[in-house]
C-alpha cells in the first residue's frame, strides 16, 4: 500500500477514535494509555486490507511509564497515539518510512503471534464491540 493511502486510513482511524471519545465517557483519556488498543485494532484493519503488519512496542527512556505500541505497515511506521507524549511528539498521526522518535524507543519484547491470529482475536474476543464501532466511523 502507498504511504498516502496508509496515512489516509490512519487519519480516518484516529478520527474514529476521537468520535468514540466524544460519545463514550470511558474513552475520555484517549490517546493516553490507548496505544495498545488502537494499534491492535489498526493491525486487524490493515491486515484485512492485505497489508504486511508488524506490531511494535518500545520503552521511552525519558518517561517512567513510557511503554508505547505502534505498527509497521508495509514498511511504514504507523502511530495514531504518539501525541499522548505531548512533550516529545507534536503530531497526532505518524506515518513515515522512518521516525526518529520511534527509533529512540528501547525495543520491548512482543510475544510472537501470527498477525492473522491476532486480527481474528481482536475482532472476535479482545475488542469486538470497539472494533465494530471504529469501523462504523471510518
Amino acid at each position: 500500500m502507498l504511504e498516502n493511502e496508509i496515512r489516509d486510513i490512519a487519519s480516518r482511524m484516529r478520527h474514529a477514535w476521537e468520535r468514540i471519545k466524544q460519545l463514550d465517557e470511558s474513552y475520555k483519556d484517549f490517546p493516553a494509555n490507548y496505544c495498545s488498543a488502537a494499534s491492535n485494532c489498526m493491525a486487524a484493519y490493515f491486515h484485512d486490507l492485505g497489508c504486511r503488519v508488524e506490531y511494535k512496542k518500545g520503552h521511552c527512556p525519558v518517561r517512567e511509564d513510557g511503554v508505547h505500541d505502534w505498527l509497521l505497515v508495509d514498511g511504514y511506521v504507523v502511530d495514531i497515539t504518539a501525541d499522548q507524549y505531548r512533550d516529545l511528539v507534536d503530531t497526532a498521526v505518524i506515518v513515515a518510512e522512518h521516525s526518529t522518535w520511534h527509533a529512540s524507543l528501547r525495543p520491548e519484547e512482543v510475544p510472537i503471534c501470527n498477525i492473522e491470529t491476532r486480527a481474528a482475536e481482536i475482532k472476535s474476543r479482545a475488542y469486538p464491540e470497539l472494533y465494530r464501532k471504529l469501523l462504523s466511523y471510518l
